[in-house]
């Protein structure tokens, strides 16, 4: 049986699940229970992850939405300025070709306005680049932000920033019809 190897922050852990009962004796989902967080905490962790998990057949990833956080008060500055966030996903892609795996990159998912601790003009501005970045490079880019975009009200929850259950049930599809395309 195939493996597929989840990787990504809360938004993964959000579809995580559906994708597992998805395919469920299709392939072997696995992925860390921990939240990757921004590119750096994935690069400072893939290693063991890659110990615990194996080799991947297909990984499917994102990193994005804390890489954009404002985390102080009135700041302006995200936590990773875009030229080190497209550094840093040139080094983790490296990494993880070496698996020989099938790579999937999944771009940020929105949040609704008004957020506290980012916005979508950088969400956007971070997708635009990584897909420009990576869309020679990975097997397949899988736009969540667009999905989710397409109806926030009904996609993202009440904390404004992770899925709803409908949220969860349409990204845990697309990313399932995606890895699909691999196995």
């Amino acid at each position: 049986m195939k493996k597929v190897l989840l990787l990504g922050d809360s938004i993964r852990l959000n579809y995580g699940p559906k994708v597992f009962r998805n395919l469920d004796g299709i392939a072997e989902v696995v992925g860390p229970a921990d939240n990757c967080r921004f590119v750096r905490y994935t690069i400072a962790n893939i290693r063991e992850w890659l110990g615990i998990y194996g080799t991947p057949d297909v990984i499917h990833w994102n990193n994005g939405i804390w890489d954009v956080h404002h985390f102080l008060d009135g700041d302006e500055k995200v936590l990773t300025t875009l030229d080190e966030y497209l550094s840093d996903l040139e080094r983790l892609y490296n990494r993880l070709r070496l698996t020989g795996a099938k790579i999937i990159f999944a771009t940020s998912t929105p949040c609704k306005e008004g957020y506290p601790l980012m916005n979508n003009e950088d969400i956007i501005r971070y997708n635009k680049a990584a897909v420009e970045l990576l869309k020679d490079k990975v097997d397949e880019i899988n736009d969540l932000y667009s999905l989710i975009n397409s109806d926030v009200e009904k996609y993202i929850c009440n904390d404004n920033l992770h899925l709803s259950k409908d949220g969860i049930a349409a990204a845990g599809n697309q990313v399932t019809e995606i890895i699909k395309k691999y196995l």
